[in-house]
């Protein structure tokens, strides 16, 4: 073991003492290093990055799970917290309906095994959707039929697919739901897409109406992605609700 260096002991005020070296008593331009010092920097380092660290934490988790947050939220305190005031156009419209949906009839089975179950059968909320083989009266024009629908309803929900946009219906539709939404007789109209598009192969009328409207999109089988697609899907519907 050596014994070369000449070590001094120092007595300080509250009785403890170091050893320091004779080479670094005689050197009167010491500078240690900061981690060599006696102070809490290590320490604030340590607590700033820890705290940072947490923060990004929380703020991912929060950012996950923003949508079943919202949805909760709902759910503890009603609906009406999110419900809108009813528009002067709207306001005496008897409103029987969340929303008026349109689709193709080739798209049926999508709507008879998705959407009517996820929504109607929500026992929570209990949504109302106009649906044309349903709740058409026989008898009265298809232009009659549709107009009244919409005007019955606080919203409008296109179901996208290749089969729309190749329909008949898909341009009066959308053009009439336009018209609805702006004179302010309907307050949203919510585009649910069966896959995504390119802007090419969508009409004039819904690029013009997707910048003011809701676009959600049908995921894969994912039950994830799909319990988050409807519970966007029904806050939405709630936020056209009157709140009474």
């Amino acid at each position: 073991f050596s014994t070369n260096i000449n070590l001094k002991l120092v007595f300080l005020n509250d009785n403890q003492f170091q050893h320091i070296p004779e080479a670094i008593l005689k050197n009167r331009y010491f500078k240690p290093d900061w981690w060599q010092c006696d102070n809490n920097t290590t320490k604030v380092v340590v607590s700033v990055l820890g705290l940072a660290l947490f923060i990004v934490l929380i703020a991912g988790i929060v950012y996950y799970a923003r949508w079943d947050i919202r949805f909760a939220f709902v759910v503890r305190f009603g609906w009406q917290c999110c419900a809108k005031k009813a528009k002067d156009a709207d306001v005496n419209l008897v409103k029987i309906f969340d929303a008026f949906v349109s689709y193709s009839l080739l798209d049926t089975a999508w709507v008879a095994a998705e959407l009517i179950p996820n929504l109607e059968n929500d026992e929570q909320f209990n949504f109302r959707l106009c649906i044309h083989e349903r709740n058409f009266l026989p008898g009265n024009s298809i232009v009659e039929s549709v107009e009244g629908a919409m005007d019955g309803s606080y919203s409008v929900i296109f179901w996208i697919t290749e089969n729309f946009l190749g329909s008949e219906v898909c341009d009066f539709e959308l053009n009439l739901a336009k018209a609805k939404l702006f004179e302010g007789s309907i307050r949203s109209v919510i585009f649910l897409f069966e896959k995504g598009f390119d802007k090419t192969q969508l009409p004039q009328p819904m690029g013009i109406m997707m910048r003011h409207c809701r676009c959600l999109y049908w995921p894969e089988m994912r039950l994830r992605k799909r319990d988050i697609f409807w519970k966007r899907l029904k806050l939405v519907l709630l936020e056209n609700r009157d709140e009474h």
